[in-house]
């Protein structure tokens, strides 16, 4: 008869599980500046799920591919603040401010980013600066993200805007064979 030994381990290894890297959008201004941001975090496990250069196009990528943070480098006068606002009142994701963007910080992370990488961090060289936007990026996306009330009353502005602008067109137009202002038809009263 065999005595087992009490601390060798009888049951197979389990398998190490790997884990996914994290996902993150990057948006920028420009595609040179896009390409270098991309390649130092892809660099440390990241996943750049995707690119934008426009807040249109950051918007719908970020509604589409629920990454877990942002790195956002856009000025405000490109529209850095706008992007910030609407995704925070659409799919709040956590959001990461570096260069441009991080000049106007203050405003940016009142409107609900998270985190800046400044300058200062970029000055020292792609090393140091792409650790300080791995450990900000790790930061990020542990952070609990809500969604922004101002962006959300700013989008229910912009909708009812766009309705009363539709239904004034309509309104004012003018039926090409008359000249004669037309009237929609639910407004039209039966001949008497």
């Amino acid at each position: 008869m065999s005595r087992l030994d009490p601390t060798s381990d009888a049951s197979p290894a389990a398998p190490a599980q790997i884990a996914a890297p994290v996902q993150i959008v990057v948006v920028a201004a420009t595609q040179v500046r896009l390409g270098r941001l991309s390649a130092l975090i892809e660099a440390a496990a990241f996943e750049v799920r995707g690119v934008a250069r426009s807040i249109d196009d950051a918007v719908s990528m970020v509604i589409e591919t629920q990454p877990a943070a942002i790195l956002l480098d856009l000025s405000a006068a490109s529209g850095g603040l706008e992007l910030i606002e609407r995704i925070m009142a659409r799919a709040a994701t956590p959001i990461v401010l570096t260069g441009a963007s991080a000049l106007t910080a203050r405003e940016a992370l009142a409107l609900g980013a998270v985190d800046v990488v400044g300058e200062e961090a970029e000055a020292l060289g792609p090393g140091p600066y792409a650790a300080e936007l791995i450990s900000h990026l790790n930061v990020a996306t542990r952070v609990r993200v809500i969604t922004h009330p101002r962006g959300r009353l700013r989008d229910h502005a912009h909708l009812r805007a766009a309705t009363h602008r539709a239904d004034a067109m309509v309104l004012s137009s003018t039926d090409d064979i008359t000249g004669a202002p037309m009237v929609p038809q639910r407004l039209r009263r039966p001949p008497v």
